[in-house]
């Protein structure tokens, strides 16, 4: 059985993220704050605490609903190392902080989706598991929350596969080896749907 460690609305008195929303942001980082917030979806976040355990004590401490995609003894016993679904609010001190210490870590992945919460963290659950061609039916944790992995993997997609792989999500926010750039992929008719930002541009980029 799942725990959701922190459901909508609850409160933990303390917002440790506080101080980001008055330090001001270096200008690159600001303008992908603001691409994150200017999502017409509600902006989500698969973060991997097994990259770093600040991602699961920055969202324990935020009050965002946030939950791992494990389940039963497996959310228990891999705690330190699952990755964990983040829904944010606005404002976000969470986000900012994110963006402000995390970005270019690989620390996890960011989505959109008008999906509920737990169809969402359902539709992820599926994919946790991968098998591998040629290797006996063996299977293999997917790491598709590493940015790394998904910027490889989405482009090698056929158009039926990337339908799937998105499902309820409108778009995915990644970042590449350059901190400076932001890549967004959108499932389109055709199939994959990519575009690369530059975060340095003086204009931001309608969402």
């Amino acid at each position: 059985m799942a725990s959701t460690v922190n459901p909508p609305g609850s409160a933990t008195g303390n917002r440790a993220a506080t101080p980001y929303e008055e330090v001001p942001l270096p200008e690159p980082r600001q303008r992908l704050f603001e691409i994150l917030t200017s999502t017409p979806e509600p902006l989500y976040a698969v973060l991997d605490a097994a990259r770093d355990l600040k991602a699961l004590n920055w969202s324990k401490e935020s009050g965002e609903e946030y939950q791992s995609l494990y389940d039963g003894d497996s959310a228990r016993d891999l705690e330190m190392f699952a990755p964990y679904l983040v829904r944010f609010s606005k404002p976000s001190p969470l986000l900012r902080k994110l963006v402000a210490k995390a970005w270019g870590q690989s620390w996890g992945i960011y989505l959109t989706s008008a999906a509920s919460f737990p169809d969402l963290r359902k539709h992820f659950r599926h994919f946790l598991i991968a098998q591998i061609e040629g290797g006996g039916d063996k299977n293999v944790y997917f790491r598709f929350y590493d940015p790394r992995v998904l910027r490889v993997y989405l482009p090698t997609c056929t158009p039926q596969e990337v339908r799937q792989f998105f499902g309820p999500i409108g778009s995915f926010l990644l970042e590449t080896e350059d901190a400076s750039r932001l890549l967004r992929f959108r499932a389109g008719a055709k199939g994959l749907e990519p575009e690369d930002l530059s975060l340095e541009k003086s204009d931001v980029p309608r969402p």
